[in-house]
């Protein structure tokens, strides 16, 4: 039994947790949220919409298709083989593979046709860049880095637009890796226990490098792009939302039609947000056009 001299602490952040609450409510989806500190603890953690209904943790334990959030591990991979600044083309075309031809298109069959940087690919999310860069890594370059965590996933071209499967616990990972010089750390929900006016546990931050710093800093100068202006026919993924932000922040959205994300981070924390289609719930599957979905918190 805790009394007065008895606390837990943690970094729990109260009006984050609403203020996402608030919006998902609203919205009445089926979403999940994760934020940390730069020290890797839960400022709010949201597994669900609706406990009673489901006491399944999506944040945790459901694992979904990545979408377009791949995309920056490729071009981690990419940085390290030393095509930060490639420019590839934006257009059409067909990729034959093991004697057989796929085929794939970006949202809406818009292209740029021409040659485009890294940053314009990652503004507007464009799939053709990135299936070139996976073909130039010899279709191993989303393998490398999720290897890195321990995530085994057999390459292949489509793992440049997101095949993989993760949960939103292990998403956030890798960004938090890209914002914080390549490190890992646990996420942790509490940071010191009180009994009886004595310290009886410290949860410190352990660090692990698993990914290159160099090579994070650079990408990581590169996720500002989705908020940034270009001469584009597509227009940045984060053009709905940017005028909202109260701070800069550097990011990611993925989409498919089962899924929608949103990742983002800035010097103090990194959070995740995702979006889920759950058949026969009345629920149309996602047609975005930007890859932007219904929860935008300015906070």
């Amino acid at each position: 039994q805790m009394c007065i001299r008895d606390r837990i602490y943690t970094n729990y952040d109260s009006l984050m947790n609403k203020a996402v609450m608030e919006v998902i409510n609203e919205n009445n989806e089926d979403c999940a949220f994760i934020a940390v500190d730069k020290d890797g603890y839960y400022l709010s953690a949201i597994g669900g919409n609706n406990y009673i209904e489901s006491s399944f943790n999506i944040a945790l334990n459901g694992k979904r298709a990545i979408a377009s959030t791949a995309k920056p591990l490729l071009y981690y991979d990419a940085i390290l083989h030393g095509y930060a600044n490639i420019k590839l083309m934006s257009s059409p075309t067909s990729f034959k593979i093991n004697n057989k031809t796929y085929t794939f298109k970006n949202f809406g069959s818009i292209y740029e046709n021409r040659l485009i940087t890294m940053e314009e690919a990652l503004a507007v999310s464009d799939n053709m860049y990135g299936l070139r860069m996976q073909v130039l890594l010899g279709l191993n370059g989303v393998s490398r880095t999720l290897k890195a965590f321990g995530i085994e996933d057999k390459e292949s071209l489509n793992q440049a637009l997101g095949t993989t499967e993760m949960s939103l616990k292990q998403l956030l990972s890798f960004y938090y890796a890209f914002n914080y010089d390549g490190l890992k750390t646990s996420f942790k929900a509490i940071k010191k226990i009180v009994i009886n006016n004595q310290t009886k546990y410290i949860n410190h931050p352990e660090y692990k490098q698993v990914l290159n710093k160099k090579a994070c800093n650079i990408l990581k100068s590169k996720l500002s792009a989705m908020f940034n202006t270009y001469n584009l026919i597509q227009k940045p993924t984060g053009t709905r939302i940017k005028d909202k932000l109260k701070i800069k922040i550097k990011g990611k959205s993925g989409l498919d039609d089962y899924n929608s994300y949103m990742i983002g981070f800035s010097d103090d924390y990194v959070l995740a947000e995702t979006q889920i289609y759950v058949p026969n719930k009345g629920v149309q599957k996602f047609k975005s056009n930007y890859g932007i979905n219904k929860i935008e918190i300015s906070y």
